[in-house]
């Protein structure tokens, strides 16, 4: 009986120490060698449990879309080498976060929008220099997430990425999910869902035509032409409620234009 509460107590343990260490710093805990205490069976039950336990943890402290108040980063070029790579970063105190990884912190704390910046990325901790980079800085409202941001353009090797944004989440922030710059874009109203959507098929267009129609949705025009059979429906939503409370002021001809406003918006639909 002891060593099951032993076991129940040391569970409980080490479950809420993970949680409030948190995902970045999550290490795998050997059970097997925690129940080794008790007896080789007990040991032999640690390393059933294990990948259930860690895998419970890691689904309670996982990111969603709605995680809003971290602050993300994320490789915007494709992985691989090239001439240049973009690592872009997004949300509460992203200007001053980068800031800590910077060779000038203060010209880059106090850059105004829509501004470059020439410094070093520094790993926050040891100061070493990681490369040589180009800063563009974004203030919220004015951005493309609604949010602070910081573009940092670096030579296009895989492995100065990887440090950079190591780099970055020592200063605090997490990697992004997938398409969470474009979510939290459409959350602060920088974009709506068609416009959202259109994001994506810009991106993986195959053929001219398919950008041509993917950037005039990005550009605003189907949105727009939404916007405008929704504004007639509501005209004609609105005069079949006024026909409902003086029936004596409208008659058939009313009905007669009505359904066909409606057979033409639902044309253009």
């Amino acid at each position: 009986m002891q060593s099951i509460l032993y076991v129940f107590l040391l569970l409980e343990v080490r479950f809420y120490i993970c949680l409030g260490c948190g995902i970045a710093r999550f290490r795998p805990i050997a059970l097997h060698s925690e129940f080794g205490a008790l007896s080789p069976a007990w040991a032999s039950l640690g390393r059933l449990i294990e990948p259930l336990f860690h895998s419970i943890v890691f689904s309670l402290m996982a990111r969603t879309y709605l995680s809003t108040d971290d602050a993300i980063v994320a490789l915007a070029t494709p992985p691989g080498t090239g001439a240049l790579a973009v690592i872009r970063c997004s949300g509460r105190d992203a200007i001053e976060r980068c800031a800590q990884c910077f060779s000038r912190p203060s010209a880059l704390s106090s850059a105004s929008g829509y501004q470059l910046v020439h410094g070093f990325v520094l790993d926050p901790e040891t100061k070493d220099r990681i490369d040589e980079v180009m800063a563009a800085v974004y203030r919220a409202p004015h951005s493309f997430t609604g949010e602070d941001s910081v573009e940092l353009s670096c030579h296009g090797s895989p492995a100065i990425a990887m440090r950079i944004e190591e780099a970055l989440q020592k200063a605090g922030f997490v990697p992004a999910l997938r398409g969470e710059f474009t979510f939290r874009a459409f959350l602060h109203g920088k974009a709506d869902l068609v416009q959202a959507e259109a994001i994506d098929e810009l991106v993986r267009s195959p053929a001219d035509s398919a950008r041509e129609a993917a950037l005039a949705r990005l550009n605003g025009e189907l949105s727009a032409r939404f916007s405008s059979i929704r504004n007639e429906m509501l005209d004609i939503l609105a005069e079949c409620e006024a026909m409902l409370d003086y029936p004596e002021d409208e008659g058939v001809e009313q009905n007669s234009a009505w359904l066909a406003r409606l057979k033409t918006l639902q044309s253009e639909l």
